[in-house]
C-alpha cells in the first residue's frame, strides 16, 4: 500500500525517489525568475517617481529624494528633457559620504517650457510641474477634390 501512493500520480512534485538529485522543473526556474523581475519592477517603480498629466493641461513629476537638501540639487531643461542633478558630500574625522543620483525624464508633447517650476516638500519629495501649451482651435475647411483628366485622343493618335 505504502508503494502505491508513490505510483498513483505520476505529476504530483514529489517523486524524488527517483533520482537523489531533485528534478529539473523549468517553470519552476520561469516563475522565479518573473518573481525576481516582478520585484525590481516595483523597486524602480519607487525611484523613478510618477508622471501625472491632468485633463486641464497640467503636468507634475514627483519622487522622493531623501537626505538631499535643496542647495545640493540642481533641476536643468535640455530640450525636451528635464535632468535633475543631486549630489551630497559629508565628511568626518573617520568617514566620508558621497552619494550622487542623476534623473532624467520626456517632458509629455506641448509643454510650455517656460511654466516649469520646481519644489521640495519636508518629506523629501521634489515635485516638478507646469502648464501645456493652449491648443488653437482647430481652423476646420473643406479641401476640394479635383478629378485629372487622362487625355485619351493623344493616345488614340499615337
Amino acid at each position: 500500500m505504502a508503494l502505491m501512493s508513490l505510483f498513483s500520480d505520476p505529476f504530483t512534485p514529489n517523486y524524488r525517489w527517483i533520482s537523489p538529485r531533485s528534478y529539473y522543473d523549468p517553470l519552476r526556474d520561469v516563475s522565479r525568475i518573473l518573481n525576481i523581475a516582478d520585484a525590481l519592477m516595483h523597486r524602480m517603480d519607487q525611484h523613478l517617481g510618477q508622471l501625472d498629466v491632468t485633463e486641464d493641461g497640467k503636468f507634475q513629476y514627483g519622487f522622493k529624494i531623501d537626505g538631499f537638501h535643496p542647495e545640493e540639487l540642481k533641476v536643468d531643461l535640455e530640450g525636451d528633457e528635464i535632468i535633475v542633478q543631486g549630489e551630497h558630500k559629508q565628511q568626518d574625522e573617520s568617514q566620508s559620504i558621497h552619494r550622487t543620483f542623476v534623473r532624467k525624464f520626456k517632458l509629455p508633447t506641448g509643454v510650455d517650457k517656460e511654466s516649469i517650476r520646481c519644489n521640495l516638500d519636508d518629506n523629501g519629495v521634489l515635485q516638478v510641474y507646469g502648464q501645456k501649451l493652449a491648443l488653437e482651435e482647430s481652423q476646420k475647411r473643406n479641401i476640394p477634390i479635383d478629378l485629372k483628366k487622362e487625355e485619351k485622343e493623344n493616345k488614340k493618335d499615337e
